[in-house]
Protein backbone atom coordinates (compact mmCIF):
# COMPACT_ATOMS: atom_id res chain seq x y z
CA UNK A 1 0.00 0.00 0.00
CA UNK A 2 1.74 3.56 -0.98
CA UNK A 3 1.57 5.82 1.52
CA UNK A 4 -0.73 8.63 1.79
CA UNK A 5 2.21 11.09 1.54
CA UNK A 6 3.87 9.60 -1.81
CA UNK A 7 0.55 10.20 -2.91
CA UNK A 8 -0.05 13.78 -2.41
CA UNK A 9 3.17 13.97 -4.14
CA UNK A 10 1.88 11.57 -6.79
CA UNK A 11 -1.06 13.96 -7.08
CA UNK A 12 0.75 17.13 -7.21
CA UNK A 13 2.09 16.11 -10.23
CA UNK A 14 -0.90 14.86 -11.90
CA UNK A 15 -2.48 18.08 -11.25
CA UNK A 16 0.79 19.57 -12.91
CA UNK A 17 -0.06 18.30 -15.77
CA UNK A 18 -3.63 18.24 -15.77
CA UNK A 19 -2.79 22.15 -15.32
CA UNK A 20 -0.82 22.83 -17.93
CA UNK A 21 -2.59 19.83 -20.44
CA UNK A 22 -6.07 21.43 -19.98
CA UNK A 23 -6.79 24.07 -17.41
CA UNK A 24 -6.78 28.03 -18.71
CA UNK A 25 -5.11 30.00 -16.38
CA UNK A 26 -5.75 29.95 -12.63
CA UNK A 27 -8.86 27.39 -13.39
CA UNK A 28 -10.73 26.79 -10.06
CA UNK A 29 -9.38 23.19 -10.70
CA UNK A 30 -5.98 24.00 -9.58
CA UNK A 31 -6.84 25.25 -6.49
CA UNK A 32 -9.03 22.41 -5.68
CA UNK A 33 -5.93 19.87 -6.66
CA UNK A 34 -3.81 22.26 -4.42
CA UNK A 35 -6.43 21.16 -1.55
CA UNK A 36 -6.45 17.32 -2.37
CA UNK A 37 -2.74 17.57 -1.80
CA UNK A 38 -2.95 19.60 1.15
CA UNK A 39 -5.93 17.01 2.64
CA UNK A 40 -4.18 14.08 1.58
CA UNK A 41 0.00 15.27 3.48
CA UNK A 42 -3.13 15.79 6.73
CA UNK A 43 -4.49 12.57 6.51
CA UNK A 44 -1.08 11.20 6.02
CA UNK A 45 -0.07 13.14 10.16
CA UNK A 46 -3.41 12.07 11.39
CA UNK A 47 -2.59 8.67 10.40
CA UNK A 48 1.02 8.53 11.52
CA UNK A 49 -0.60 10.39 15.41
CA UNK A 50 -3.53 7.79 15.43
CA UNK A 51 -0.82 4.96 14.71
CA UNK A 52 1.44 6.52 17.11
CA UNK A 53 -1.17 6.64 19.91
CA UNK A 54 -2.39 3.15 18.78
CA UNK A 55 0.87 2.07 20.11
CA UNK A 56 0.39 3.82 22.93
CA UNK A 57 -2.84 2.67 24.10
CA UNK A 58 -2.06 -0.96 23.09
CA UNK A 59 1.27 -1.14 25.02
CA UNK A 60 -0.01 -0.01 28.11
CA UNK A 61 0.95 -1.95 31.11
CA UNK A 62 -1.87 -4.31 32.95
CA UNK A 63 -1.24 -3.46 36.25
CA UNK A 64 -1.65 -5.91 38.90
CA UNK A 65 -2.68 -4.37 42.47
CA UNK A 66 -2.62 -6.36 45.35
CA UNK A 67 -5.77 -6.05 47.48
CA UNK A 68 -5.85 -6.20 51.25
CA UNK A 69 -6.71 -9.78 50.98
CA UNK A 70 -3.37 -10.26 49.05
CA UNK A 71 -5.62 -10.84 46.11
CA UNK A 72 -4.20 -9.65 42.74
CA UNK A 73 -6.78 -7.85 40.56
CA UNK A 74 -6.12 -6.64 37.37
CA UNK A 75 -7.04 -3.52 35.32
CA UNK A 76 -6.17 -1.71 32.14
CA UNK A 77 -3.97 1.39 33.39
CA UNK A 78 -4.39 3.41 30.57
CA UNK A 79 -8.09 3.49 30.16
CA UNK A 80 -8.03 4.80 33.59
CA UNK A 81 -5.39 7.25 33.99
CA UNK A 82 -5.21 8.36 30.02
CA UNK A 83 -8.06 10.34 29.03
CA UNK A 84 -6.09 12.79 26.92
CA UNK A 85 -4.89 9.53 25.04
CA UNK A 86 -8.34 7.97 24.57
CA UNK A 87 -9.58 11.95 23.60
CA UNK A 88 -6.72 12.39 20.96
CA UNK A 89 -7.54 8.82 19.42
CA UNK A 90 -10.86 9.64 18.74
CA UNK A 91 -9.98 13.58 17.75
CA UNK A 92 -8.18 12.04 14.99
CA UNK A 93 -10.20 10.02 13.87
CA UNK A 94 -12.69 12.02 13.25
CA UNK A 95 -10.78 14.72 11.77
CA UNK A 96 -9.02 11.83 9.08
CA UNK A 97 -12.85 10.82 8.33
CA UNK A 98 -13.98 14.40 7.74
CA UNK A 99 -10.74 15.42 5.66
CA UNK A 100 -10.92 12.12 3.52
CA UNK A 101 -14.54 13.06 2.22
CA UNK A 102 -13.32 16.45 1.55
CA UNK A 103 -11.23 15.12 -0.71
CA UNK A 104 -13.89 12.13 -2.01
CA UNK A 105 -16.17 15.42 -2.88
CA UNK A 106 -13.44 17.26 -4.45
CA UNK A 107 -12.65 14.09 -6.57
CA UNK A 108 -16.15 13.36 -7.45
CA UNK A 109 -17.40 17.16 -8.24
CA UNK A 110 -18.78 16.72 -12.00
CA UNK A 111 -18.18 21.16 -12.04
CA UNK A 112 -14.53 20.81 -11.75
CA UNK A 113 -13.76 17.14 -13.13
CA UNK A 114 -10.52 15.31 -12.02
CA UNK A 115 -10.54 12.96 -15.00
CA UNK A 116 -9.96 9.14 -13.20
CA UNK A 117 -11.83 10.04 -10.32
CA UNK A 118 -15.25 10.77 -11.09
CA UNK A 119 -16.06 7.23 -9.41
CA UNK A 120 -13.92 7.17 -6.89
CA UNK A 121 -15.32 5.95 -3.43
CA UNK A 122 -13.95 5.00 0.03
CA UNK A 123 -17.44 3.28 1.46
CA UNK A 124 -15.96 3.14 5.42
CA UNK A 125 -15.10 7.00 4.89
CA UNK A 126 -17.97 7.58 3.64
CA UNK A 127 -20.78 5.97 6.18
CA UNK A 128 -18.12 6.56 9.26
CA UNK A 129 -18.33 10.40 8.23
CA UNK A 130 -21.89 10.80 7.22
CA UNK A 131 -23.86 8.21 9.22
CA UNK A 132 -21.82 8.23 12.06
CA UNK A 133 -19.83 11.48 12.98
CA UNK A 134 -21.78 14.44 10.49
CA UNK A 135 -25.33 13.33 10.33
CA UNK A 136 -26.18 10.73 13.28
CA UNK A 137 -29.72 11.84 13.72
CA UNK A 138 -30.61 11.50 10.46
CA UNK A 139 -33.51 9.11 9.53
CA UNK A 140 -30.95 6.77 7.64
CA UNK A 141 -28.87 6.56 10.65
CA UNK A 142 -30.74 7.05 13.66
CA UNK A 143 -26.87 6.15 16.23
CA UNK A 144 -26.38 9.19 18.24
CA UNK A 145 -23.72 6.84 21.47
CA UNK A 146 -20.51 8.25 21.75
CA UNK A 147 -18.95 5.01 22.55
CA UNK A 148 -15.80 4.01 20.53
CA UNK A 149 -13.92 0.43 20.92
CA UNK A 150 -10.37 -0.57 20.30
CA UNK A 151 -8.48 -3.29 19.15
CA UNK A 152 -4.89 -3.66 18.16
CA UNK A 153 -6.37 -5.31 15.04
CA UNK A 154 -9.32 -2.50 13.66
CA UNK A 155 -7.61 0.63 15.58
CA UNK A 156 -10.50 3.09 16.71
CA UNK A 157 -13.73 2.20 15.85
CA UNK A 158 -16.58 4.90 16.49
CA UNK A 159 -20.36 4.44 17.60
CA UNK A 160 -19.29 0.37 18.54
CA UNK A 161 -22.00 0.28 21.79
CA UNK A 162 -25.28 0.06 20.03
CA UNK A 163 -28.44 0.93 22.38
CA UNK A 164 -31.15 -1.78 21.46
CA UNK A 165 -33.34 0.93 20.13
CA UNK A 166 -30.14 1.95 17.45
CA UNK A 167 -29.77 -0.16 14.07
CA UNK A 168 -26.84 -2.51 13.45
CA UNK A 169 -26.43 -0.84 10.37
CA UNK A 170 -23.33 1.27 9.23
CA UNK A 171 -20.54 -0.45 11.48
CA UNK A 172 -17.36 0.82 11.20
CA UNK A 173 -14.66 -1.85 10.41
CA UNK A 174 -12.33 0.35 12.16
CA UNK A 175 -9.80 3.26 11.25
CA UNK A 176 -7.26 0.69 10.07
CA UNK A 177 -9.72 -0.97 7.47
CA UNK A 178 -11.11 2.24 6.19
CA UNK A 179 -7.50 4.29 6.26
CA UNK A 180 -6.60 1.38 3.74
CA UNK A 181 -9.73 0.76 1.91
CA UNK A 182 -9.40 4.97 0.92
CA UNK A 183 -5.86 4.98 0.56
CA UNK A 184 -5.94 1.73 -2.07
CA UNK A 185 -8.92 3.03 -3.98
CA UNK A 186 -6.97 6.49 -4.29
CA UNK A 187 -3.66 5.23 -5.23
CA UNK A 188 -6.19 2.45 -7.95
CA UNK A 189 -7.28 5.58 -9.28
CA UNK A 190 -4.04 7.15 -9.58
CA UNK A 191 -2.74 4.62 -11.15
CA UNK A 192 -5.18 4.82 -14.29
CA UNK A 193 -4.61 7.92 -15.11
CA UNK A 194 -0.87 8.43 -13.85
CA UNK A 195 0.45 5.21 -13.84
CA UNK A 196 4.49 6.91 -14.57
CA UNK A 197 3.56 8.21 -11.26
CA UNK A 198 3.12 4.98 -9.11
CA UNK A 199 6.24 3.15 -10.69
Amino acid sequence: MPALNELSDQFAAYCAKLSGDANPPNHPRDDLGKEVVERLAQLAFLGAELTRMDEAFGTAAIVAITNDNGEVEHYNATFERDQQLRFGMRLGAEAFYYFAFRIRKILRNAEFPFPGFAQFEATGVRNVRNHLVEHPEGGASRIMNQTWSWTPETGIALKTGRQEWEPKSFIDKGFRANSIEFTNAFASCLAQVAPQSME
